[in-house]
């Protein structure tokens, strides 16, 4: 960052400084590189993605209604077309892209700044997101298209703009914006630098709401209804001091143990930030470097808890894969180091403690996510007589879920709580569809009692599945092209 001041010829610290320029972070560049291909080796792998992803759905009126997102509504069928892959590939690069570009604007060079964007790109939360990729690639177009944007007018109109499209596709991409004004609080007088922090922040929180006013309004617009809040996001709202009180609570819970989720190494990282502090405090600092650190001290700490201060009027949910931007906060602050130390040794450092440990964790995540799916999609493959696409549809009858789940958990059984589980029947309806069968029906006891899946009480000459091994099988296939499945244990 420019606010940085070089430091003696002598000491530890300029020791430090020296091994990090020499070896350590094309050190960490490397085995950052190596985690990161293993991780999208992973993802590459995976069986199915998640059962909401817009590859399984056949509309996004839910997405329009209970999300507000009316790019994605309008853009569905162009995103349908798009290989889950080569969107979460495509994602993840343009999202590191764009940090990339906000590091070189602080004058980072490129080796630094490739550093940067895979430790910023590296939250378990983005991984946790990624498993939507369609969903989430518009969300980085549009960081990319704010950066572009930001070089050619007002600070005011870019958040505004990006903050709409941002708002359209996926919110928590508005969480980041912040980061393009970042160069203009770290270099100037001290007044100038206040001023303009105060503004970007003041402008975003403006920009935010009208955002939201025109999600509304497009939503109605477009449905006849403004948007609606699920009921498994539990909101509860603050109508009273009591209610807000209870939803600060539950709030600040929420945000403990999503800082314990996101930095699996997070007390090495608050060491590592206090020692480079101390070491550099008093030969690199000066009252200019030190309001820089601490400008982009409050950008991050704002980006970090936004979602959080944002959501306690209605006191919903708040999942790990939406606040991702904490972690980018986090991450900030912890660069912030840069205004008084060397930059090349704060971001090495920030690759070990921050960048590394979360790789790690996300490789963690998308291994666990790859064994779970194949061996769904694997069991179902085996019990198929014939390819997906010759069937018009399949019912599966899932009453026996718990004994199925106990004996393909087997494959990863230790569930990495960062992630949603796989737990739900509705979840098993991705293999059939990978497997080319178009239409999946999964049978629940509530949804035989309601008069769905009529299918399997109708049928009186069903297979008993007797002669049958595996976890799936075949109770009949119907001469127009329907496949009646079980699972079981």
């Amino acid at each position: 960052m420019s606010a940085s001041r070089t430091v003696g010829d002598t000491g530890l610290a300029q020791r430090l400084a020296g091994a990090a320029n020499r070896v350590a972070l094309p050190v960490v560049l490397v085995v950052m590189a190596g985690l990161l291909a293993a991780v999208a080796f992973e993802a590459m792998r995976y069986g199915f993605w998640r059962h909401d992803a817009i590859r399984y759905v056949s509309s996004f009126e839910n997405g329009l209604i209970y999300d507000s997102r009316w790019v994605l509504y309008l853009l569905f069928p162009l995103l349908k077309l798009v290989p889950p892959f080569v969107a979460w590939a495509l994602c993840f690069g343009l999202t590191g892209l764009f940090f990339h570009l906000i590091a070189r604007q602080l004058g980072f060079d490129r080796s630094e700044a490739a550093a940067i964007a895979m430790v910023l790109s590296a939250s378990t939360g983005f991984i946790a997101q990624l498993h939507w990729p369609a969903i989430t690639l518009p969300g980085a177009i549009v960081l990319l298209f704010a950066y572009w944007l930001s070089r050619r007018v007002g600070a005011l109109a870019t958040l505004t703009i990006a903050s709409i499209l941002s708002f359209a596709v996926i919110q928590s991409f508005v969480y980041v914006l912040p980061l393009l004004y970042v160069d203009r609080m770290v270099s100037g007088s001290w007044r100038d630098r206040l001023v303009w922090t105060l503004k970007i922040l003041a402008y975003w929180a403006l920009a935010f709401v009208l955002a939201y006013a025109v999600s509304q309004a497009i939503v109605y617009l477009l449905s006849g209804d403004v948007m609606q809040i699920h009921d498994w996001r539990q909101p509860h709202k603050a109508d009273s001091l009591p209610a807000l009180m209870e939803n600060i609570d539950r709030n600040v819970d929420f945000l403990d143990g999503h800082i314990r989720s996101l930095f699996p190494a997070g007390w090495l990282a608050l060491a590592a930030f206090v020692a480079i502090f101390a070491a550099f405090l008093r030969p690199g600092a000066t009252p200019r470097s030190l309001l820089a650190l601490g400008l982009v001290c409050l950008t991050g700490a704002a980006i970090g808890i936004a979602h959080y201060v944002l959501t306690l009027p209605i006191g919903i949910i708040v999942q790990l894969r939406t606040v991702w931007p904490l972690y980018v906060g986090g991450a900030v602050m912890f660069l912030s180091l840069a205004c008084i130390a060397p930059k090349r040794l704060v971001v090495v450092a920030a690759a070990l403690t921050i960048g590394i440990p979360s790789l790690l964790s996300d490789y963690e995540i998308t291994h666990w996510f790859r064994l779970q799916t194949q061996a769904r999609l694997e069991v179902f493959r085996q019990a198929m007589p014939k390819p997906g696409n010759a069937y018009t549809a399949a019912f599966v009858d899932v009453r026996d879920f718990d004994a199925f789940e106990a004996v393909v958990n087997r494959v990863a059984p230790d569930w990495p709580p960062q992630i949603e589980p796989l737990s739900l029947p509705l979840r098993l309806a991705p293999a059939l569809m990978e497997l080319g069968v178009a239409n999946v029906y999964i049978c629940t006891q509530a949804a035989l009692d309601l008069g769905y899946c009529e299918l399997l009480v109708e049928t009186p000459d069903m297979n008993d599945c007797s002669d049958q091994q595996g976890q799936v099988c075949v109770l009949k296939e119907t001469q127009n092209g329907q496949l009646l499945l079980k699972i079981r244990g």
